[in-house]
């Protein structure tokens, strides 16, 4: 080939249509691709709205879409293709550029077809030189530079502005419609994604808030699903696991009314996708994921607590909180652990107060129960248990679950003295009960009494309880004092021990109990001092007031049969008045019996050792009236017998109401009566022993404030003597306005029978009120709160003198008094004068404050109070009853008597089960000790009575 310019300039021409070829195949298929863009927009935006109609499937929409990218992807490799391998030849080139630039004309045509006849052999050279010629000349006509220019495509800046513009459009278009666009355009870009189909009715899971929220293992949990739009009548919700291949759950959810539905999703054991859905389908919600946390939790825990064997209680399971446990030593515990996961082995670890930590193995539970463990442990000291729960993947649970463990002890038995509950004196004629109470907290073994008289030791008292023991019993024996050998001032000493059934015994020892022996003539002396005639007169009354009672029912009861016996005569008795008839019959035979009663307390009574000389005659009248008592009973049950008629009943009822009338008439004038004119004396005789006591008092008291009349700077300490004993005098005071009054209304009580002793009370409390003596005590006791000691000692010595004055008239009265009462005693009771008047003196129970006061302790205790602090109980003799006439002479029925509530018991000496009332219980027994108490007792009521003595000699004429 040639290099001429010739050749040259025709190869320019033909490359410049090779490379306006390339230029125009590439718009073209530019174009074509850009005029494609609106069609394939159009078509996603079809298969949307073919979407929002048909909710296609996730695999349907990703068909779709990739069927939609291939028919893009096969655009695009047309487009390719046709850019480079659909090129035009040179001469259509030629001819298309000639058509799209007219002052070319034909010029590239021809260049072609001159170049073609330039190249043909079979031409003569001429002519191809010639062509070769216009070929050349052609060329310089035509800018070859100007043809790929010519060549572009000339729509291209216009289609690609359509393109971007619906490119823009197209983007903008999920902003443009909202959450439902968006929601749309994602369920074809990612088809497989989280998008719920658009629908009138939008559904959103509420709760769980967020997603991937964290639930125990094994627990539920609360969703909530809120609806905008078209509310469905149904919504149901699917828990899909996340993993594995269990099934998932469908359930359904409850509407609240609100555009809220509601539902439960129990025991969840692994992860899951909730969705909420309509029935049809048609629209749900996005996924809500649940996660779990598979660390096992407690749930519950539960305790069997099985007591040692020698407690003999039995094993109980209770909750257990983990807020602390309480068990007694050597109890096993069983603990039993429930866990929201199936468990394996973990280890429960018990840290004592003291000592190395104990690890029991936590052991899951045989059986098919896979979430429950059991540990065992014996328990010996108090700390504290730590569980450490595993399951059985060897995951531990978050938080170490602890308890503190109390292990209590087995306490030592407990022990009182039921009888006798102090010390005392005791008859040596009585026969006594000695009882002791024993208890524990799990079970006795032994409890045992140890006697001794006179610091010789006895054979014990004992009883071994076999078994487990009971947890309280009482052991009791019948004490004669003879048979103890034990004499007239001998000290007979008890103390009593209980054993209890632990391994290791407890004991516990009660203190001693002490009772001093006296004789009867003893006991009949002490009782004087003690009590008075209206005390006395108690027990009599009491007798005396159940045979009334008994003749009042006697002629109800006499009433009640004459009745029927009336009845019976007129015509015949009906089935109610016989019933009735039978009725009566009983109450008869009742009343009979409780008067053999009465007759038996009547000779009881009367075999009492008398404490006044005059009871003697009081006994023999009371022997009499049982006597006929007991006759009059036994007459009447030989004439009413059960098969008597009517009036046969009448009659024997009625002969025993006139009968009985007359024991009672008997009683109430040769036994209460006299009773109550002696009482009423014998207040006079103690109201004249309490002035004389209140007189040494008042001596004590000018003697004791003699060390303050000189001195006139009182130190604290003298200050408060001093105040102690302006209570002393303030009581003396009161004891001497209250012994006026006294003197006065028992002056009126004993004025028929005994008028001279009631006149001399008269005066001497005439001249009480007259020189103002309560008045001269309260000034006294004024100075001394004051802390004035000369003038506590001068007052406190005047009143002294002005009592003084008195003391020969109280033995006047005295005289007069024991002349009055032998004489009453001879007349109104036939009886000799004895010793009657001297007894009565012995009486100290005027009761005069804190000195040389005596009286009565509840619940049959006769107590002195000589010394302070001290007190026993006598045991043996009678029993004392304050009565109508203990009533009147004390006052009334609300008088503030010294021997308990009106109408009640005031001592007895032998003990029931109904005066031992509730007994305190303790480790040991506490009482007080006193030894001799009697004869320092009996040391002062002599002098005391021998003070008396002198002062009626010296007073006498």
């Amino acid at each position: 080939m040639s290099s001429s310019p010739q050749h040259r300039n025709r190869a320019s021409v033909l490359e410049a249509l090779r490379h306006a070829a390339s230029t125009f195949a590439s718009h073209r298929a530019l174009v074509l691709l850009l005029r494609s863009v609106k069609y394939f927009v159009a078509a996603f935006i079809i298969l949307c709205i073919a979407d929002a109609v048909a909710h296609f499937a996730a695999d349907t929409r990703l068909g779709l879409i990739l069927l939609w990218g291939g028919i893009a992807l096969l655009l695009g490799m047309v487009g390719l293709v046709i850019a480079c391998f659909a090129r035009p030849k040179a001469d259509e080139m030629a001819q298309i550029l000639e058509k799209r630039e007219g002052k070319l004309g034909s010029k590239l045509t021809n260049i072609l077809e001159l170049h073609g006849q330039a190249e043909d052999d079979q031409l003569a050279p001429l002519t191809r030189d010639l062509a070769q010629q216009a070929v050349t000349d052609a060329t310089r006509e035509v800018d070859t530079s100007e043809l790929a220019t010519i060549a572009k495509a000339p729509f291209l800046k216009r289609e690609s502005k359509r393109a971007a513009l619906v490119a823009v459009l197209f983007a903008l278009l999920p902003l443009l419609l909202g959450e439902p666009g968006r929601r749309q355009f994602l369920r074809f870009l990612q088809p497989h994604g989280d998008h719920p189909p658009l629908s009138f009715t939008w559904l959103q899971i509420s709760k769980p808030v967020y997603d991937g929220l964290e639930i125990i293992y094994g627990e539920d949990t609360r969703v909530e699903v809120s609806v905008k739009g078209h509310l469905p009548k149904e919504i149901v919700l699917t828990a899909e696991p996340v993993e594995g291949d269990g099934p998932a759950r469908t359930i359904p959810m409850t509407t609240r009314g609100d555009g809220l539905f509601v539902a439960v999703l129990e025991n969840i054991e692994q992860p899951l996708r909730l969705t909420a859905l309509t029935t049809n389908e048609r629209s749900r919600s996005k996924h809500r994921h649940l996660s779990v946390l598979l660390n096992p939790r407690i749930e519950d825990a539960w305790v069997t607590v099985t007591p040692p064997a020698y407690t003999g209680l039995p094993s109980h399971e209770k909750p257990f909180r983990f807020t602390g446990i309480q068990a007694l030593e050597g109890s096993e515990l069983t603990f039993r652990l429930q866990s929201n996961r199936p468990l394996g082995k973990g280890t429960l670890v018990a840290t004592p107060t003291e000592g190395a930590p104990v690890e029991v193995p936590l052991q899951p539970e045989p059986g098919d129960k896979k979430n429950h463990a059991l540990a065992k442990l014996v328990v010996s000291q108090s700390g504290r248990l730590h569980f450490q729960v595993r399951d059985e993947g060897n995951r531990a649970a978050e938080d170490e679950t602890s308890s503190s463990l109390t292990v209590s002890q087995d306490l030592p038995p407990s022990l009182s003295f039921l009888s006798p509950q102090e010390d005392s004196f005791v008859v040596d004629s009585h026969e006594f009960e000695i009882e002791i109470s024993g208890s524990d907290d799990y079970g006795l073994r032994a409890l045992r009494i140890l006697p001794a008289v006179a610091e010789n030791h006895l054979s014990p008292i004992e009883e071994t309880l076999s078994g487990i023991g009971p947890k309280r019993h009482n052991l009791k024996s019948t004490v004669r004092l003879a048979d103890l050998g034990a004499q007239p001032g001998d000290i007979v000493t008890f103390f009593a021990e209980a054993i209890d059934n632990c391994p290791d015994p407890h004991l516990t020892r009660t203190k001693m109990r002490r009772l001093e022996v006296i004789s009867e003539q003893q006991y009949q002396e002490f009782l004087r001092k003690q009590a008075d005639v209206a005390q006395i007169a108690g027990a009599y009354e009491e007798l005396l007031d159940r045979l009334n009672s008994a003749v009042q029912r006697q002629e109800e009861l006499a009433q009640e049969m004459a009745e029927l016996a009336n009845a019976a005569e007129e015509r015949e008795l009906t089935p109610e008045e016989k019933e009735r008839q039978e009725q009566l019959q009983q109450a008869q035979e009742q009343l009979n019996s409780e008067l053999r009663e009465v007759a038996q307390g009547m000779e009881e009574m009367a075999q009492q050792t008398p404490v006044y000389d005059f009871e003697e005659r009081l006994h023999e009248q009371l022997q009499q009236i049982a006597q006929k008592i007991e006759q009059s009973v036994a007459q009447n049950e030989q004439s009413a017998s059960p098969n008597s008629s009517p009036s046969e009943m009448a009659k024997a009822a009625a002969e025993q109401h006139d009968r009985l009338a007359q024991n009672q008439q008997q009683g109430e004038d040769e036994i209460r009566e006299p009773l109550q004119d002696l009482a009423a004396m014998h207040e006079l005789i103690k109201d004249i022993n309490h002035f004389m006591a209140l007189y040494e008092e008042q001596q004590t008291l000018a003697e004791q404030t003699a060390r303050f009349e000189e001195t006139t700077d009182l130190s604290s300490a003298d200050r408060m003597s001093l105040k102690e004993m302006a209570g002393r005098q303030r009581e003396v005071a009161s004891a001497l306005q209250q012994l006026q009054e006294d003197l006065k209304r028992h002056a009126d009580a004993a004025e028929e029978d005994f008028p001279k002793a009631a006149q001399s009370a008269r005066d001497l409390a005439e001249a009480i009120g007259d020189d103002n003596l309560p008045g001269l005590g309260r000034t006294s006791s004024q100075s001394m709160l004051r802390g004035e000691g000369s003038d506590s000692h001068s007052q406190a010595t005047h009143l002294k003198e002005e009592m003084e004055k008195y003391l020969s008239e109280c033995g006047s009265c005295q005289g007069s008094g024991q002349s009055e009462l032998d004489q009453y005693l001879q007349m109104a009771m036939g009886s000799q004068p004895g010793q009657n008047f001297q007894q009565m003196m012995d009486s100290l129970c005027f009761g005069m404050g804190k000195q040389g006061g005596s009286g009565m302790g509840s619940g049959g205790s006769m107590a002195t109070g000589i010394m302070p602090g001290q007190q026993m109980g006598l045991m043996g003799g009678r029993a004392l009853i304050q009565g109508p006439i203990g009533r009147a002479l004390a006052g009334g029925p609300g008088s503030q008597g010294r021997f308990g509530t009106p109408g009640t018991e005031v001592a007895k000496v032998d003990g029931t089960e109904a005066d031992r009332g509730s007994t305190h219980s303790t480790r040991s027994t506490s009482t007080p000790e006193s030894q001799g108490l009697l004869q320092e007792y009996q040391n002062l009521t002599e002098a005391y009575f021998r003070t008396l003595t002198q002062s009626k000699d010296e007073s006498a004429p």
